[in-house]
């Protein structure tokens, strides 16, 4: 029996249907809902000990949204002069300019494996690494390679949890747990903004890092295309889109 993966949106169940008369197991991943953390006391604590930093990573405009807002509730934009600022991507490096913080290093989305040669030519050596110490606020869901590649170079990274982006955290370690595991065979993607939406549920845009093992089912060219950008580039795609349950069904038999 082949597991599947689709959107919990309405527009996917009838799919789900097919695939489940067709024997194949059927599983939605939760709906996305971004919002505060339900515990504040790591960002807290890091806001109070920002001192202890030297570069903060605004990893996506989630991040930078609610880190700033947040620090700006009992500071000041200037308290940030000190520190280094990174963005990944316009919304990110957009929204820090919006709340009047300074932004040292702007990278474009999906140029997550620019970010440790870009802080490296900043700090012009690879020693001074070990004596870096970077805040990475996020969702804490999905540990970026950029992360282990700071790490492994000596500098100390904290990943702080700053919001979620489900409100059934539970349900979406257990998913996290079913793909690490291999239990999901397959991730169908029906239109470019599930694929978006699948990357921003797990906090991260390196989904070929995530699913790695899993195959990868687009319905048409241009999911496909959103797929190539999440670094998902080994697709599956139908030749019609009509018979996307039907290639879906093959991988099983």
């Amino acid at each position: 029996m082949i597991s599947v993966l689709l959107s919990p949106s309405v527009a996917d169940r009838e799919l789900a249907i097919l695939l489940e008369r067709s024997g194949a197991r059927v599983w939605a991943w939760p709906e996305l809902a971004i919002d505060d953390s339900d515990n504040d006391a790591s960002l807290s604590e890091a806001i109070n000990n920002l001192f202890g930093y030297d570069w903060l990573i605004l990893k996506n405009a989630h991040a930078a949204d609610y880190f700033l807002r947040r620090f700006l509730t009992e500071h000041q934009p200037e308290e940030l002069e000190d520190l280094r600022v990174l963005t990944i991507g316009s919304a990110a490096a957009e929204r820090a300019s919006e709340l009047r913080v300074h932004v040292d290093i702007a990278l474009d989305r999906f140029s997550n494996a620019k970010l440790f040669s870009e802080i490296n030519s900043y700090c012009d050596n690879l020693q001074s690494f070990a004596r870096l110490n970077f805040l990475v606020p996020s969702a804490n869901v999905s540990r970026e390679q950029f992360e282990q590649q700071l790490a492994d170079a000596g500098a100390r990274v904290d990943s702080v949890t700053t919001y979620r982006t489900c409100s059934d955290g539970a349900k979406l370690t257990e998913l996290r747990t079913l793909l690490i595991g291999g239990a999901i065979d397959c991730v169908a993607f029906t239109d470019p903004s599930a694929i978006s939406e699948f990357a921003a549920l797990f906090d991260t845009d390196e989904l070929g890092r995530l699913l790695a093992g899993v195959t990868i089912a687009c319905r048409d060219e241009a999911t496909n295309a959103a797929a190539n950008e999440f670094g998902l580039t080994e697709t599956l795609r139908p030749s019609d889109p009509s018979t996307l349950p039907t290639l879906i069904k093959d991988l099983g038999n």
